[in-house]
């Protein structure tokens, strides 16, 4: 899965961005890279193959203003940069990054939609000719699922008006084991999130707030956290948080419950397998010790123990430069150790 990182407040969005970045681009992904601001002239955005460093030699996000944004890493999980992220829609109006996978859930639904938005005139960023890895549209060409979402929750949004509810009519539709963050153009001071079953963390400070997948992207002056269910859409912005239930149906209401143990098979898998990654860890040492009966948050459970042993000083972290994609698009890995 990927990792991610959102800002909102009053320092410079692209600079905070590529410090949270370079603290968790490792944990679970690394390979592709991708920032988007937002101020008054619109969205500026660019993404890459290769780790953020990557990103920063293009020098294009050097240019970027705004006190808004969101930053990206994707796993090497192939294509070329259309399929990194974040993606903006081609009308301009609507940005987001995305994690996690599809999870029990069907392809159809999203495929559907593709075509749908297709008969509508809209197009998608991500086209391209098909590899075997996403929806498979009526032009012959695969799509991000990401992007299709998205471009579903902009035409909902043109009829509803209401960016918390197209939101969840889409989501509720089109449900993946993922999370989902947006930018709307027209509300630059909030970012909004949809939340199936994946791991969201805030943090406060007097300067801004701050989102991710891990508060390890988090600079030491937060002094504020807490954590977003899942079956969760909620508006982020420098006054609070605002949540709504995305869905009643039950099978969107994650188990909320962690197993026996997790904390132990965790430290255990590290001590046995010296340099492994989250990814690993996971699914190795936590998968088997959910029941899989319900929807599962076996993500969530593993930077939640990742950080509490951390904070305990029971493991440490060692970020690598790897090869990538290509030669000319290094990539980065975050391995774990046993103290």
């Amino acid at each position: 899965m990927c990792t991610w990182a959102g800002y909102i407040g009053e320092k410079d969005a692209c600079r905070t961005l590529v410090e949270m970045g370079k603290k968790v681009e490792g944990i679970w992904s690394g390979f592709y890279s991708g920032i988007v601001t937002l101020d008054d002239k619109g969205f500026h955005y660019d993404k890459v193959i290769g780790n953020i460093n990557c990103l920063e030699e293009k020098g294009i996000i050097s240019g970027f203003t705004g006190n808004i944004g969101l930053f990206h890493s994707r796993t090497n999980s192939g294509g070329g940069s259309e399929w990194a992220q974040p993606f903006v829609i081609p009308e301009k109006t609507l940005a987001v990054v995305g994690q996690g996978s599809r999870g029990f859930f069907s392809d159809e639904p999203i495929i559907e939609s593709g075509n749908r938005m297709l008969d509508l005139g809209r197009y998608f960023t991500s086209s391209a000719k098909p590899c075997g890895r996403y929806p498979l549209l009526n032009d012959g060409k695969e799509a991000h699922v990401t992007e299709i979402i998205t471009q579903a929750i902009a035409v909902e949004y043109e009829t509803c008006g209401n960016h918390t509810d197209a939101i969840c009519r889409i989501l509720a539709k089109l449900p993946l084991e993922s999370v989902f963050i947006f930018i709307f153009k027209d509300d630059p001071r909030s970012i909004y999130l949809g939340n199936i079953n994946q791991r969201i963390v805030i943090g406060k400070d007097a300067s801004g707030t701050y989102l991710g997948t891990s508060s390890l992207a988090f600079p030491e002056s937060t002094n504020w956290l807490t954590e977003i269910p899942g079956n969760t859409v909620a508006k982020v912005s420098m006054d609070g948080i605002e949540l709504k239930t995305l869905s009643w149906e039950k099978k969107l209401q994650p188990e909320e419950q962690f197993p026996y143990g997790i904390e132990q098979a965790f430290f255990e898998y590290v001590a046995e397998n010296p340099g492994c990654f989250l990814a690993e860890i996971v699914d190795n040492a936590l998968k088997p010790l959910f029941n899989g009966k319900k929807l599962q948050r076996r993500a969530v459970a593993g930077y939640q123990t990742m950080e509490r042993l951390l904070k305990a000083e029971k493991i440490y972290l060692k970020t690598l430069e790897i090869p990538g994609v290509n030669e000319s698009a290094p990539a980065v890995r975050t391995c774990f150790y046993c103290q």
